[in-house]
């Protein structure tokens, strides 16, 4: 299967299940797989029940003469109950230590989509799924779940990770009576009632529009008929998903009222690093949407469906959540759900009023909001003050250090490209190279110039570990700077020269030898003296190098002091901060590997606690 499927497939949402079948449908399904998730939590709450979980899983997977899996496939289903997986802030017991996140990796293969899909496609189409087949489609959503949850923690300095908020997109190709469940859904009289979900179950959007249209250029949708009269019944349907995390306010006054409450931001996170296939993806769990308007468009392949909706990125799916409907877990449950409800209210509104899908619509959910703020602070005691923003919101990007040197301190996947990367600098291959960066997230392409190769555990960490900007300059053409030179090679390393312009790549960036040359100095000494012109740094914030050397010194003594069991320096670049001096705003995130977690076994783990009380969000100032 390709990898354009993930964002063509239909889900299996409550809108293609009303389709098939009634909408009671979901709602009684959905009651089946709830006793189950809670079956899945206690018995990773307990060795003996976690190793029954495991006995069962791989029975079902490993053992069934059907399953059509190939060998990796089976294998790498294997390592998800390899060793024990759990939240990486729960202690109960040791946790892997590397960030090769197996569930979401398979998740993210081709033929990895394809199997979770089946599996959740059996449980909520079929009449009367088997107790196996909702065990195991429960045991692999909480799998990918957990990976999730640490995916974010290892990334929890970076917004894009710790809250997305933006735009996504999505392709379908759906028949004209599904589309009409939409125009349905739109036009109930309650507003509060227009949603639909895409329960126990994942969706694949990306982040920039021009990404879907690239897949849909690759091949036609899989859904394509081929019958004419068939395709005629077909509608190009593109929804556009406003994300957002619960208002700031609110989700403080929340956590003051119920501090033991674990919430999370995990139904939006990218995961491309995690993907053979680089589709720039936002991994959508869960997604609960709101329908806010239905556009006609019409693009250069014909016209097609836009549906608008809002979904709400928070929840608090965790392994301590085992009795959300007991006690004071109910009523943490039912303040939470409307903290989300009037946050998505406040979204919903400001997002009416921009389509102009109703001159009612609008102040229809401000009322809403109104009403669910009032209903906090009367019942729950929740009061906080909006400031009406939260539609405007948008993840900022953040410059990354990549400091660890260690190939198992990244996804596998991510790991194999920095190997396949490396390789062809060494070798002067840059059309090779060239292609791996294309591959990248946009925001994370220039990250590619700035960082050296990695190495695998066993192995001796020696030479010059140039970057690529330095590797620009160290293998730079006798022809240098020349136009009209007809090489493919030629082209592709002038293209990434032009390519270092950009305001991302650190030009002050010295080489990570003894030499500590920036790339300009090192073309000055080759005697390239147009490309030393074109590396220069583009300085914003000018401080004196003295002071750079002083607050490095200090940055670097801070985090042998506060870090030390994690940070080998002979593994891990430690940040110089000259880079900043690029940057507007000069803000650096330095991830540390396996620090963020409960330390519950000498120090392996990593989560939103470290031992030495770094908290969530925090992270090494500039």
């Amino acid at each position: 299967m390709d990898s354009a499927a993930r964002f063509f497939d239909e889900p299996v949402s409550t809108v293609s299940l009303q389709t098939a079948f009634s909408g009671e449908f979901e709602g009684m399904r959905m009651k089946s797989v709830r006793p189950n998730i809670t079956k899945v939590r206690e018995l990773w709450n307990s060795e003996d029940g976690y190793r029954e979980l495991t006995r069962q899983f791989q029975r079902l997977v490993l053992e069934e003469p059907d399953n059509e899996l190939s060998a990796n496939a089976r294998a790498a289903l294997s390592r998800l109950f390899d060793g024990y997986r759990d939240y990486a802030d729960m202690a109960r017991a040791p946790l892997p230590a590397t960030y090769q996140f197996d569930a979401l990796e398979f998740y993210c293969s081709a033929e990895g989509y394809d199997y979770v899909r089946r599996v959740i496609q059996d449980v909520f189409r079929k009449d009367d799924p088997s107790d196996d087949r909702l065990l195991l489609a429960t045991t692999l959503v909480e799998r990918i779940t957990i990976d999730l949850y640490n995916l974010r923690l290892s990334e929890i300095g970076d917004p894009r990770y710790a809250n997305f908020e933006g735009i996504v997109y999505r392709w379908m190709v759906l028949d004209q009576e599904q589309v009409a469940v939409y125009r349905d859904i739109l036009t109930r009289p309650d507003r509060s009632k227009r949603n639909f979900a895409i329960p126990l179950g994942f969706a694949s959007a990306a982040g920039e529009l021009d990404t879907t249209k690239h897949f849909a250029a690759i091949q036609p949708p899989p859904t394509a008929p081929h019958n004419i009269e068939e395709q005629q019944q077909k509608v190009r349907v593109l929804q556009k998903i406003h994300i957002h995390g619960i208002d700031p306010a609110l989700l403080a006054a929340y956590k003051q009222k119920y501090p033991d409450s674990v919430v999370t931001s995990i139904c939006a996170m990218p995961v491309a690093r995690m993907s053979p296939f680089s589709e720039k993806e936002i991994l959508l769990r869960g997604p609960f949407y709101h329908l806010i308007a239905i556009n006609e468009r019409e693009d250069e392949a014909g016209r097609f469906v836009e549906v608008v909706v809002a979904s709400m990125n928070a929840n608090r799916d965790h392994g301590s959540e085992l009795s959300s409907n007991d006690g004071v877990k109910a009523l943490q449950r039912a303040a939470f759900l409307n903290a989300v409800n009037a946050s998505k209210w406040e979204v919903c509104a400001a997002i009416a009023a921009a389509e102009n899908s109703s001159p009612l619509d609008a102040a229809a959910y401000e009322r809403l909001q109104t009403q669910t703020l009032q209903k906090l602070a009367d019942e729950f005691g929740i009061s906080a003050k909006v400031d009406g923003r939260l539609a405007d919101a948008q993840s900022p990007e953040v410059a990354v250090w990549l400091g660890a040197l260690g190939a198992e301190c990244y996804p596998r996947y991510y790991a194999s490209r920095r190997n396949a990367w490396q390789t062809a600098l060494a070798s002067g291959r840059w059309v090779d190279a060239e292609a791996v960066i294309k591959g990248e997230y946009l925001w994370g392409r220039s990250e590619w110039y700035n960082i050296g190769r990695l190495f695998d555990e066993n192995e001796t960490i020696e030479g010059d570990n140039l970057t690529l900007l330095h590797q620009l300059v160290r293998h730079a053409p006798p022809t240098g700077l020349m136009e009209d030179v007809d090489d493919d090679n030629y082209q592709a390393w002038r293209r990434l020269l032009d390519g270092a312009s950009d305001n991302g790549v650190w030009k002050s960036l010295k080489s990570f030898d003894a030499s500590a040359m920036t790339a300009e100095q090192l073309a000055f000494d080759l005697g390239q003296y147009l490309l030393a012109k074109k590396l220069k740094p583009q300085i914003f914030n000018r401080i004196p190098p003295t002071i750079i050397e002083r607050l490095e010194a200090k940055l670097h003594g801070l985090m042998m002091e506060k870090a030390a069991y994690f940070i080998n320096p002979a593994t891990f670049h430690f940040p110089q901060l000259s880079v900043l001096a690029e940057m507007q705003p000069p803000v650096l995130w330095i991830p540390v590997p396996r620090m963020y977690g409960i330390n519950n076994n000498g120090g392996t783990s990593f989560g939103p606690y470290s031992p030495n009380g770094l908290k969530e969000g925090q992270k090494w100032s500039q």
